[in-house]
């Protein structure tokens, strides 16, 4: 935005671009923490991209062009992907890190001190059948990629939701690690029982809440579809004075086709008004909230834009 105050609104894009890549090279990362680093990046990009749009003053040329570095862009990786390589493989080291170093070890991981194990218990790990507890494992990583693949969203929630639902249902015990230890010093020898207990601990306490994770991806991809929109409409404006009635109007010269609201799968919502206008998604609630997003009072969950952009709040 210091770039726009000096008028170099060339410089100033290209700086906007870089975040925008900056956030998809994050997101390259195997694991979630590097995605949803990645995605914060990239929306933040798109906030900024927003307000470039409303303080630099472009012909309708000049928006058109930058909408066609917008939708250039590289689409972030398959959240599935991370899930079915990295995340598994993290998940299944720490199996191995008990099985060096007993229960203790998953302190470490948590934060807390990892805690060496008795004589006992080495003991007993060393009898541990863990083939049983990998397999679970794998099955479970199995069932998360799968769902994140599906490209419906209402399917996909549906899949997500049911794996949660199953994995709530493991059995309480497995979710003590007090419980899991005195499996492993009260068998002689301890088998595949144990392994499939210890399983249970770590897929109730370590496997990734993937439908909160898909929730953010879709957010990110509406508010790419939000900006699409939004630079279409600067365009418009800029060649006839005033916004469209309707966004249909903005095919085929500035948009080939209007995105759908990704959460409702109808069309976004638009109210154009004398000096600006106002679109939104009606977000991952999936309820029409009039337009009304965190920031406002009462909160909401729709993906909006507003035209001029809405006074900044103070901090408090």
């Amino acid at each position: 935005m210091l770039r726009v105050g000096e008028g170099k609104l060339d410089e100033a894009w290209q700086d906007l671009l870089a975040c925008h890549r900056l956030g998809r090279l994050v997101a390259c990362g195997g694991t979630i923490i590097e995605d949803l680093v990645g995605i914060a990046i990239d929306n933040r990009a798109s906030a900024a991209d927003l307000a470039y749009l409303e303080r630099a003053k472009l012909t309708s040329k000049q928006v058109q062009d930058r909408l066609k570095d917008l939708q250039g862009l590289p689409p972030l990786l398959p959240i599935a992907d991370k899930i079915e390589l990295v995340e598994r493989l993290t998940f299944l080291d720490s199996m191995q890190l008990i099985r060096r170093g007993g229960l203790g070890m998953l302190e470490g991981p948590a934060g807390g001190q990892a805690k060496k194990p008795s004589p006992e218990e080495l003991k007993a790990l060393e009898s541990i059948d863990w083939e049983p507890a990998l397999r679970h494992v794998n099955r479970w990583f199995d069932r998360q990629a799968a769902a994140l693949r599906l490209k419906d969203r209402a399917t996909r929630n549906k899949a997500l939701a049911k794996i949660q639902e199953n994995l709530k249902a493991l059995n309480s015990d497995a979710v003590n690690l007090a419980n899991a230890f005195k499996l492993i010093v009260g068998k002689d020898p301890p088998g595949k029982v144990v392994g499939n207990a210890i399983g249970d601990v770590l897929i109730r306490k370590m496997m990734p809440n993937v439908d909160k994770l898909s929730d953010a991806r879709d957010r990110t991809e509406q508010a790419h579809r939000n900006l699409h929109v939004a630079f279409a409409l600067a365009a418009y404006h800029g060649d006839h004075g005033r916004y469209p009635a309707t966004l249909v109007e903005l095919v085929p010269k500035y948009l080939a086709a209007i995105p759908v609201d990704l959460f409702s799968d109808n069309s976004l919502v638009y109210h154009p008004g004398e000096k600006g206008y106002l679109f939104y998604s009606v977000g991952v609630n999936g309820i029409d909230e009039g337009g009304r997003w965190y920031d406002d009072d009462p909160r909401g969950d729709d993906q909006s834009v507003r035209m001029p952009l809405p006074e900044l709040k103070p901090k408090k």
